[in-house]
């Protein structure tokens, strides 16, 4: 089984694991078992507590390729990297609309928290100190 997941998950996660978070495709525990014939529970139990080494040395845990918070987390973290003014949640939430990810501002707010990135508010204050 574990060999049938991991070639399954390398097949359909191949630009995620060359090229990074914002290339994580939507994947399920249940749709994988589907693909594999084998129960959800299987494939929770397969991937509870172990990892992967990707070809850039990091590594991670199994149940990562099953985050669907991550291409959006990684997209929050490249939009306030190249912001020239501080945006605010409301604002960054906007800008992923714009690229096709509806999400709300609050949400914006816990991925951004998630991710260590201080508000707008903490970060044009930590560049005034």
């Amino acid at each position: 089984t574990m060999q049938q997941l991991m070639s399954h998950m390398t097949t359909r996660q191949r630009k995620f694991i060359t090229h990074g978070d914002k290339y994580l495709k939507s994947m399920t525990r249940a749709s994988v078992a589907d693909m594999l014939e084998v129960h959800e529970s299987t494939i929770s139990r397969a991937v509870s507590g172990k990892t992967a080494q990707l070809p850039n040395g990091r590594i991670i845990p199994l149940s990562q390729f099953f985050d669907r918070s991550l291409p959006i987390r990684s997209e929050i973290r490249d939009i306030i990297d190249s912001e020239k003014k501080f945006l605010t949640d409301s604002q960054v939430a906007d800008i992923l609309s714009n690229k096709g990810y509806n999400i709300a501002r609050r949400t914006v707010a816990k991925y951004r928290s998630m991710e260590g990135i201080p508000s707008a508010r903490a970060r044009q204050n930590l560049i005034k100190v």
